[in-house]
């Protein structure tokens, strides 16, 4: 199912992740899903809003699968691949270091101001899933060694 060719397109080294276009061939995939996507919603009332929220959500995954294929072939020099890693380990760091700091932050500052509070266990479960992955990495990796 892979529309995109790796060779379109590079890696993203700043302003977060994913891939930039590396070619016109590139551009015009591009543009084509954006397209869709823009487009689909506006044939609600020709096609039934059923069918075009359908067809909206089924071209968004099989681009986001497409580009995550793209992401998983490019090819990165041992330099690039290294730089890769540690950039990817800081902002793992930083978003950790900033979900802790809401969790914590969040129920003291309401609890100072006398405002209501619920407890966010959607930022507890993203924590909760970055831990075990990192287990089940090392636990593979160690295994493997």
């Amino acid at each position: 199912m892979i529309i995109a060719k790796s060779k379109w397109f590079k890696r993203r080294k700043y302003l977060g992740w994913g891939v930039d276009v590396k070619t016109k061939e590139g551009w015009i995939y591009i543009g084509a899903f954006i397209t869709l996507l823009i487009g689909l919603p506006q044939l609600s009332p020709i096609i039934g809003e059923d069918i075009s929220m359908g067809l909206f959500w089924t071209t968004l995954v099989i681009f986001l699968i497409d580009i995550f294929s793209v992401m998983w072939k490019l090819k990165l020099d041992e330099r690039e691949s290294k730089h890769e890693m540690i950039a990817e380990r800081n902002s793992a760091w930083a978003m950790m270091i900033a979900l802790i700091i809401i969790l914590i932050g969040e129920p003291l500052y309401k609890y100072s101001m006398n405002l209501p509070y619920e407890f966010n266990f959607l930022i507890l479960a993203v924590l909760l899933i970055g831990a075990i992955t990192k287990t089940i990495t090392n636990y593979k990796l160690d295994k493997n060694d």
